[in-house]
């Protein structure tokens, strides 16, 4: 098993004949899916905003929630990762004129600040460890200066 940080990044054994056939079905699916977007989309810009605009609901909340709050954990994470991306993705399909960005940053804040607290026991808050798997001390993390007489 392959471990970084004390993380164990492959959790399946997988076969490499299996990796291999996932490998070979996954480059005709997308294939398949780019050229229907690139005959679907008509105007580049709104191809590229909307690229930018699920990285946000999906990623935003997330990483902002993770930094600054010690109890957010991996299913609060999950959970707004997918509710952000799910109400963004019907907020444009269903109302076109509506800021799905908007709704979906905040149902994904909702998620998280509802998910984790329900989920600390199941699912407790790992450390951040570093590259050699020592703990990351998460104190004064801004290196903020003071405001007034001379930089320690």
């Amino acid at each position: 098993m392959r471990q970084v940080g004390g993380i164990n990044h492959n959790r399946w054994d997988i076969s490499d004949r299996l990796r291999l056939l996932v490998a070979r079905a996954d480059i005709p699916l997308f294939g398949i899916i780019a050229i229907y977007v690139a005959l679907e989309v008509e105007v580049v810009y709104d191809l590229i905003m909307d690229a930018n605009s699920v990285m946000l609901v999906c990623v935003t909340i997330p990483l902002i929630v993770g930094v600054w709050w010690q109890r957010a954990n991996r299913s609060g994470t999950l959970a707004s990762m997918a509710m952000g991306f799910l109400t963004w993705f019907l907020a444009i399909l269903l109302v076109t004129d509506l800021l799905g960005d908007l709704f979906g940053l905040l149902a994904g804040l909702l998620t998280i600040l509802v998910v984790t607290p329900l989920t600390q026991k199941t699912d407790p808050p790992r450390r951040l460890p570093n590259s050699d798997g020592e703990e990351v001390e998460l104190k004064d993390r801004l290196g903020t200066l003071p405001l007034f007489g001379p930089v320690k």
